[in-house]
């Protein structure tokens, strides 16, 4: 065998070869500890901090939509009422304006019944007075008038007589 080959062949590690690795083993990590530890702690940190602030604004969010949810089924429940509220005064409205038209409408029969009344009275009177069957139209009306609007003692009222 070649001389060149013994050479490159592996040759057993030395004492101050594994001392000077392991050296730069805990030099590595000593480093690693001081510098990078620190950087992944503030990391952790700071990432934790993000968490914990996301988690807290999202049950905050979460609160207000709550809240707000019960506001607007307050709010709702409040408008249904005055609703119904309004829709009862409508009804009662409704109610008083037909009770009005029918109690207008029964109140112009029973004028135009009087008047027609009165109409037939003045005729009758005014027949009676034409054949001379009495004084007539006393004070521009006639008895049937009076008696109809009960008033038998107009003339003695009214003229003192």
């Amino acid at each position: 065998q070649h001389p060149q080959q013994q050479q490159q062949q592996q040759q057993p590690m030395r004492w101050s070869q594994l001392v000077l690795g392991t050296g730069v083993l805990a030099l590595a990590g000593y480093a690693v500890h001081t510098i990078v530890t620190p950087y992944v702690a503030g990391f952790w940190r700071t990432w934790q901090a993000s968490a914990r602030e996301s988690r807290e604004a999202a049950a905050k969010a979460a609160a207000d939509a709550e809240k707000a949810a019960a506001e607007m089924r307050d709010a709702t429940r409040s408008l249904a009422a005055a609703s119904e509220g309004v829709a009862d005064m409508m009804r009662a409205v409704k109610d008083a304006q037909e009770w009005s038209r029918n109690e207008t409408q029964a109140q112009l029969r029973e004028l135009s019944s009087a008047v027609s009344e009165l109409r037939t009275a003045v005729r009758s009177g005014a027949g009676a007075a034409g054949s001379g069957g009495g004084s007539g139209l006393a004070g521009g009306r006639g008895d049937a008038w009076r008696q109809h609007a009960g008033m038998r003692d107009y003339d003695d009222y009214a003229y003192g007589g």
